[in-house]
């Protein structure tokens, strides 16, 4: 898997939009911090390090890699050579649990209508005749995380 490369990660990030989607700019940032990490598993590298690479503000760079580790999918090291980086080999963390890990248990994509509020997902209910068609997404969506790493994001 590679991210789309036509994206300009050095701005700051509100949210990415594809069609009617729109991912969640934690996640996102998460997964552009996660990326970052596996092109030197070994090293250590602070959270003002990473951000400087990505060209991101500190701050949700930080939240990410906070998250990540309470998951335990990185190390912290305390110091002036610590830092962050990951706690197995990228081939050994799966995706799905670095976007778990990320959303907080929050949905990781959500639909837009024109029923939704100022910006806000619109989540179908039981009433909405397309409802199904909904929930099937994301399964499918969660589904084709099953056999991923960190190492396909390379």
């Amino acid at each position: 898997m590679v991210l789309d490369s036509h994206i300009d990660h050095r701005v700051p990030i509100s949210a990415v939009e594809y069609s009617h989607m729109k991912l969640d700019p934690r996640i996102y940032t998460g997964i552009l911090v996660a990326r970052e990490l596996v092109k030197h598993p070994e090293n250590f590298a602070s959270a003002r390090e990473i951000a400087e690479k990505l060209g991101l503000p500190e701050i949700p760079v930080r939240q990410a890699l906070v998250r990540l580790r309470r998951a335990g999918i990185l190390q912290a090291e305390k110091g002036r050579q610590g830092g962050y980086r990951l706690a197995k080999p990228p081939e050994k963390i799966p995706l799905l649990s670095v976007l778990r890990a990320l959303s907080d248990g929050d949905p990781v994509l959500a639909l837009f209508s024109e029923r939704g509020r100022r910006g806000k997902p619109y989540t179908p209910d039981k009433k909405d005749p397309t409802a199904g068609l909904w929930q099937r997404l994301e399964r499918e969506f969660w589904k084709f995380f099953e056999d991923k790493t960190l190492a396909d994001l390379r």
